[in-house]
C-alpha cells in the first residue's frame, strides 16, 4: 500500500504467519554490537588458521581468494549463520582498527597482496 507520511526508503522485514504479515524485530544495538564482535573474533580466528595452513586470503573482491568468500564456507561460519556481507564488514572494521593489514608479496609487477594479522 501507499505510504504517504512514512520515511522514504526505509525497509521493513516481514514474516508470513497464520495468514498475516508480521514485522520481524530487528536486533537492538547491544545485540548488534555483540554479533559484530563475535564476527570479528571469528574472522581473526579463521585468518590465523588459514595463515598457519599456508593458505593466503586477500581483501580484493574479484579475487578467488577474497577472505569473506573463502571464510563463509568454513564450518564455524555456517554454524553461526554468518553471511559473506557480515564477514566483509568485519574485515573492514578490523582493517580500520589496525588489527589486520594488507601485505604485498610475490612479484611487484603482479600486485599480489594478502591479509595478515598485526
Amino acid at each position: 500500500m501507499k505510504n504517504n507520511y512514512g520515511p522514504v526508503g526505509e525497509t521493513i522485514t516481514l514474516r508470513w504467519s497464520d495468514g498475516l504479515f508480521l514485522p520481524v524485530a530487528a536486533p537492538g544495538s547491544l545485540e548488534k554490537l555483540s554479533r559484530e564482535q563475535k564476527t570479528d573474533e571469528m574472522f581473526l580466528m579463521l585468518l590465523d588458521r588459514w595463515i598457519a595452513q599456508g593458505r593466503g586470503v586477500n581483501d580484493k573482491k574479484p579475487s578467488h581468494t577474497y577472505a569473506p568468500t573463502r571464510f563463509v564456507d568454513e564450518p564455524e561460519a555456517k554454524a553461526d549463520h554468518v553471511s559473506k556481507r557480515e564477514l566483509a564488514e568485519a574485515m573492514e572494521r578490523l582493517l580500520r582498527a589496525g588489527k589486520i593489514h594488507v601485505v604485498p608479496y610475490g612479484y611487484p609487477s603482479r600486485g599480489w597482496t594478502r591479509l595478515e594479522r598485526k
